[in-house]
């Protein structure tokens, strides 16, 4: 397959740029009306937060979606191919490990907060199902932006060489 030319590599970045900020943003959003969730006053505000967050993924998914497969684009159509440099490989191991912390453990928790605030209104505050879930939720929330920013600075800095057969093979 012919490799991108310096043009379209810039334009991809961009994309993969704007997409993975996106991504972080909306993540960094959640984080922050989640923190708020434990201060509610009433039920249908608790409800509201997380009925909000819900809808938040209705852009955080397609702006992963996009993040990914433009980085598989980038890697597949220019110099810098998917297993040759470390720093490529660290932030393909971030992203794939923020989708699958995401989809396993994210938003069925926040399905399920949703569904007891909807259910329980306030007094859900005090269930230890809630709070339990609640607090795993909030260092989830944390982390994912964390990883996914260390991904966008190791990007940047780009920290390692060559890996060490990708150089004897060159």
């Amino acid at each position: 397959m012919k490799k991108l030319g310096r043009r379209g590599r810039l334009w991809l970045r961009a994309f993969h740029i704007f997409f993975m900020a996106l991504w972080i943003g909306v993540l960094v959003s959640e984080a922050f009306i989640l923190s708020f969730a434990g201060k509610a006053t009433d039920g249908s505000e608790l409800n509201t937060y997380f009925t909000t967050v819900q809808q938040l993924d209705s852009v955080l998914v397609p702006a992963a979606i996009c993040t990914v497969v433009i980085g598989v684009l980038l890697a597949w159509l220019s110099p810098a191919p998917f297993f040759k440099y470390k720093w490529v490989i660290y932030k393909e191991v971030a992203v794939i490990l923020c989708l699958l912390i995401a989809a396993i453990w994210l938003d069925p928790r926040i399905a399920k907060l949703a569904a007891l605030t909807e259910a329980e209104g306030l007094s859900a505050l005090q269930s230890p199902e809630y709070i339990s879930t609640w607090s795993t939720l909030v260092k989830l929330s944390i982390v994912l932006p964390l990883l996914l920013i260390s991904a966008v600075f190791v990007s940047v800095l780009k920290p390692w060489r060559k890996r060490e057969g990708a150089e004897a093979a060159t």
